[in-house]
């Protein structure tokens, strides 16, 4: 792609999400697009079917999602991408 085109996908995020997001962005200091991209370079080394349950909504509870991910970054460090 010739020049950086970028489209803010802000509006197809639910409403209680992007609060939540902007208030944690904020309280710790942290640059909102960095958080975006970096979120965004963890999302492409996920698994597919870890993908899908976030995209179907199967870790409302977020401790349940915690021990995965937590295991997701343990086998990139092993693998050496993370």
């Amino acid at each position: 792609m010739t020049g950086k085109k970028k489209k803010n996908f802000g509006g197809d995020i639910d409403v209680e999400v992007i609060k939540a997001f902007d208030l944690q962005v904020e309280e710790r200091g942290y640059i909102k697009k960095r958080a975006v991209e970096g979120a965004a370079k963890f999302w492409i080394k996920l698994p597919a079917e870890v993908q899908t349950a976030l995209m179907a909504g199967g870790f409302d509870d977020s401790n349940s999602l915690v021990p995965l991910v937590r295991q997701v970054i343990l086998d990139l460090k092993e693998s050496g991408e993370l």
